[in-house]
């Protein structure tokens, strides 16, 4: 059911994964190529394991670090 303002999307997720995720976005530089590598080796399982409803990635990440997460996971994709 949508709230009545109409603005449900906006409404914050509060979880412990995502708490998770801030804190990794604020420990590795993601301009870095290294710090990239050793994001995603945390990243992965956090979200691979997300139950709860997902966060808005839009609003952790740059428009720039959006881009590389896609084309990492797009690259780390094992053949099915």
């Amino acid at each position: 059911m949508s709230s009545s303002s109409g603005r449900s999307g906006e409404q914050r997720v509060e979880h412990p994964k995502l708490d998770e995720l801030n804190r990794l976005r604020k420990i590795y530089f993601l301009k870095v190529k290294s710090h990239r590598y050793m994001f995603i080796e945390k990243f992965v399982p956090l979200v691979r394991d997300w139950k709860e409803r997902l966060a808005n990635l839009r609003d952790i990440f740059t428009g720039q670090e959006m881009n590389w997460l896609l084309a990492t996971s797009i690259e780390m994709r094992e053949p099915v």
